[in-house]
């Protein structure tokens, strides 16, 4: 089982992630994510705190909350697509109204 510790390197410097709520919430949905999409989520957070100072993309911009409402409510979408088009690769992107 995946540590939900995720370290990432930010600029030149380790820093512990505490990804806890994402990761449990997408295990039980039957996800399991790897470091590495774990790493993109935290780059994806970094981007949308940061344009959301410019474009007021969304009012949830807590890291607790972000995992929940924004990145576990786009990983359920999964649940509604055959396992065989995840398992060959297909790429899919939630385009919601929100961020």
């Amino acid at each position: 089982m995946l540590d939900t510790r995720c370290w990432i390197l930010d600029a030149g410097y380790l820093m512990l992630a505490l990804m806890e709520k994402l990761i449990r919430g997408a295990q039980e949905l039957g996800i399991f994510l790897e470091e590495n999409q774990l790493a993109l989520f935290r780059t994806y957070y970094d981007e949308l705190v940061e344009w959301n100072q410019r474009f007021n993309l969304t009012a949830i911009t807590d890291y607790e909350g972000v995992q929940v409402r924004h990145f576990l409510d786009s990983l359920s979408c999964l649940l509604a697509l055959p396992r065989t088009d995840l398992l060959a690769g297909r790429q899919v992107i939630d385009v919601g109204t929100g961020a």
